[in-house]
């Protein structure tokens, strides 16, 4: 071979690995920016999902079966309670069993005081009073 013919070879070598090398920067750079979007939708997938599976929310979005609900379970642990208690030889008595009633007395409370504010909002907004009683307005 002459001289110009390994000097052409050896450009040649040369801008294919110039090509390689573009081509693999590219393909990085691309793998990253699709890295970045993952990452990016995977943390808005996970806030949507703690937001909408936040009891308070599912409450809000849900309050005619959140009240079933606590009243199922309260009902339920009720019957449990009672059911223990009658074999109990204190009477039923015990610290376990006066916390544990007060603690569904209170979650009680606090369920249906939850349900008619969200109850009492969604009047309002429909009503359009803004949480004023028809007494409060002015005649004009």
């Amino acid at each position: 071979m002459s001289n110009k013919s390994q000097s052409t070879q050896s450009q040649n070598g040369n801008n294919g690995e110039a090509d390689l090398e573009a081509k693999k920067k590219k393909l990085e750079a691309e793998l990253e920016r699709i890295e970045q979007e993952l990452d990016t939708s995977v943390d808005e997938m996970r806030t949507d999902l703690t937001d909408q599976l936040h009891p308070r929310n599912l409450i809000e979005r849900y309050p005619l079966h959140a009240l079933g609900s606590s009243v199922l379970l309260g009902l339920l642990l009720g019957y449990k309670g009672r059911s223990n208690n009658n074999h109990n030889g204190s009477g039923g008595r015990s610290l376990f069993s006066m916390v544990w009633r007060e603690f569904k007395s209170t979650a009680t409370r606090r369920a249906v005081r939850t349900i008619f504010n969200y109850l009492d909002t969604q009047l309002d907004e429909r009503l359009g009073t803004n949480g004023e009683s028809p007494g409060d307005k002015e005649e004009e």
